[in-house]
């Protein structure tokens, strides 16, 4: 009977084979004209903008080629939001089959990729990192290559990419180590024009995206000031309506913004004074600005670089990522109409961390060339260079740390573009806490994969020669360019806790009254004690994986097992006080970024050895190390968590040393050869 329920759950393998059905079409051309759509709408917008475009024969016949590129896309199915069901002990097996991108979709991609590709590998990233600017005449060139048009819709002028060919952009866009162009190119796709096209007017769509497209115009997102860091909603930049209530006046400083010399327009986040404020108000209106207090009281704004009051300050470059020429922002009671807002009033808050987060596993995409560039020159290395008469390849130590960064960079390149494929395949993706875990799982592992690169060279890993220096640093910048590695783990852990906590409310009310609700607390008394029944499977990932990698999608069984256990004891130990919980809180976003990583690796290696890709060898014994690094990391962390006393010693260590610390100001230890006798 179990055999026969089994089958039924079965889902055939030859699924990862499935032909691929080509269906040739050919896309409209990237000269289309903006609003090119027929009809009252699009002359509506036209006469809104004030701007005359001719009408050219092939309008017409370019809208129906788009209609039919539209229709001809693969279809979309429903997902639910991987890491969040972790929190849940819920497992969707599917992702294992590592969606492909059809022939037809890879040319396409690749007539976009290849001119920009060619174009970049003649750019030297030392000559940017020591000039601290990328020269007009690169950018142009990049330009012109159709660099900077990938998030634009065809609509306006732009190439209208999906995620996979946004991704596979910026990859081509960072090759030979152009970190900085890379990440130029992110920050004006994900955050300004992205921003745009989601939450602009048509007005607005219409007159700045086909500027963009263009090269006429670049755009800059302005959130972060230098008092409040990471805290968004404490920013002191204000916002306030003019006095004959035709526009607004901004006022304040924004700090670290990418690009501002060659920026034309900025998209600024600001306060609507009065409101985010203890002030008092009559007790109609109370209710109404406290609400608005909570929910939002921040606005999106078109700012020209032009208007009155708008200071452009003095550069102040990171240590490395130097390309991008970040200075601050003056706003000095800057006038601007009233149709210059994005979205609607309060909407401000949503849209910078909409920005700054929905998009961000492309920085996977900026760092594997640079990781990739490394380990390539490493092997070549050590095939060549000989010690003792012996290869230094021959050396244990010497593959170990070769392969250790392989196997890293495998994983991050798997989640990159697992992450882009699952966005684009899915209908109303909710993909951020997988965005999140990539952009946490790059900054922790290219530390590490440099390093070890270095070691293998020995003294000469350290001089200039290498280039390893700038490779650090720029790495290091890159960590924190979008608020930082440990702000994304608080945000997928404390996402995946609301998300568990809102579905598991009832019982969670349940064990706060263990006297109404006896047999509940009995349960959760057991299982805390470790006397709790053998988990049964409620799935089987073994089937959706080649045959000789059903062990790992056994004991990857195990680790979502494990990581349940201990979402679920934490939620109900520490309830709504999980929040201040941070070190709790690190540790199972670790286990659900290594887990989502071992997917990916899993079920990517599993299609290449399916199809018979080239080097499906390699790719194997790579997942199988990454896992086992990951299987050993995760189960780590849930024994720790699960050790109780001594986990809050530790803690309570911690806390003394840290207050010890900053009592004294200092290091807070004496020298080991001072005497007090």
């Amino acid at each position: 009977m179990q055999a026969a329920v089994r089958r039924t759950r079965l889902r055939p393998l030859q699924s990862l084979l499935s032909s691929r059905t080509i269906l040739h079409h050919h896309p409209p051309q990237n000269n289309t004209p903006a609003f090119a759509d027929c009809g009252a709408r699009g002359v509506a917008i036209e006469t809104a903008v004030g701007v005359r475009i001719s009408q050219q024969k092939n309008d017409e016949f370019a809208i129906i080629k788009e209609k039919t590129r539209q229709l001809l896309e693969r279809p979309k199915k429903h997902r639910d939001p991987f890491i969040k069901n972790l929190f849940l002990k819920k497992i969707d097996p599917t992702i294992l089959e590592y969606p492909e991108v059809r022939q037809d979709e890879m040319d396409e991609l690749m007539n976009q990729v290849e001119p920009i590709a060619n174009r970049v590998k003649e750019v030297d990233p030392e000559k940017i990192d020591k000039n601290g600017a990328i020269t007009e005449n690169v950018l142009t060139g990049v330009r012109n290559s159709g660099g900077f048009v990938h998030r634009i819709p065809r609509t306006h002028r732009g190439n209208d990419l999906n995620m996979v060919g946004y991704t596979a952009v910026v990859e081509a866009l960072s090759l030979e180590g152009n970190m900085s162009l890379g990440a130029l190119a992110y920050t004006m796709g994900s955050w300004s024009a992205r921003t745009l096209e989601k939450h602009g007017t048509e007005e607005q769509k219409a007159f700045y995206l086909p500027m963009i497209a263009t090269g006429e115009a670049a755009f800059s997102l302005c959130v972060s000031e230098e008092k409040t860091g990471s805290n968004v909603a404490a920013m002191q930049t204000s916002v306030r309506l003019g006095e004959d209530n035709r526009g607004y006046l901004i006022k304040g400083k924004k700090s670290w913004v990418i690009n501002a010399p060659n920026t034309d327009y900025f998209i600024v986040i600001a306060k609507h004074q009065g409101l985010g404020e203890d002030v008092k108000y009559s007790d109609p209106e109370r209710q109404f600005h406290q609400d608005k207090r909570k929910t939002g009281s921040m606005s999106a704004f078109i700012v020209p670089k032009k208007a009155p009051g708008v200071t452009v300050g003095q550069l102040k470059p990171f240590i490395g990522l130097r390309g991008l020429q970040v200075s601050e922002l003056i706003l000095d009671d800057v006038p601007i109409p009233l149709d210059y807002l994005i979205g609607k009033t309060g909407d401000g808050f949503g849209i910078a961390m909409e920005a700054v987060s929905m998009e961000r596993h492309v920085m996977g995409a900026v760092l594997l060339p640079l990781l990739k560039k490394l380990i390539d020159q490493a092997a070549k290395y050590v095939s060549d260079r000989h010690v003792f008469n012996r290869p230094l390849s021959d050396f244990h130590m010497i593959r170990d740390k070769l392969t250790e960064a392989a196997y890293l960079v495998y994983a991050l390149e798997s989640m990159t573009y697992l992450t882009s494929l699952l966005i684009d395949t899915t209908i109303k993706p909710e993909f951020d806490l997988e965005s999140a875990a990539v952009r946490a799982f790059a900054a922790d592992i290219a530390p590490r994969v440099v390093r070890n690169l270095m070691e293998i060279y020995g003294a000469s890993g350290v001089t200039h020669d290498r280039s390893f220096d700038q490779a650090l640093r720029d790495i290091l910048t890159f960590s924190d360019i979008d608020g930082g590695t440990d702000v994304a783990r608080l945000y997928i852990a404390l996402s995946g806790y609301q998300y568990a906590g809102l579905a598991q409310l009832s019982d969670i009310q349940k064990l706060s009254n263990p006297f109404a609700h006896p047999q509940a607390a009995l349960r959760r008394s057991l299982q805390s004690l470790g006397i709790k029944r053998a988990a049964k499977r409620t799935v089987y990932l073994d089937d959706y994986v080649h045959p000789t990698l059903q062990n790992f999608a056994y004991m990857l069984e195990t680790c979502c097992t494990e990581f349940g256990q201990c979402a679920e004891g934490l939620l109900y130990e520490y309830n709504k006080d999980l929040v201040n919980r941070q070190v709790e809180l690190k540790q199972t976003a670790e286990m659900a970024i290594l887990i989502y990583a071992s997917f990916a690796v899993l079920g990517r290696c599993s299609r290449a050895y399916c199809v018979g890709m080239k080097h499906n060898k390699q790719e194997m014994n790579l997942a199988a190390l990454f896992f086992y690094y990951a299987k050993r990391r995760i189960h780590s962390i849930w024994e720790e968590i699960g050790s109780g006393p001594d986990v809050k010693g530790r803690e309570s260590m911690m806390h003394e040393a840290a207050v010890h610390m900053v009592t004294e100001r200092s290091y807070g230890v004496e020298h080991p050869l001072t005497r007090n006798y």
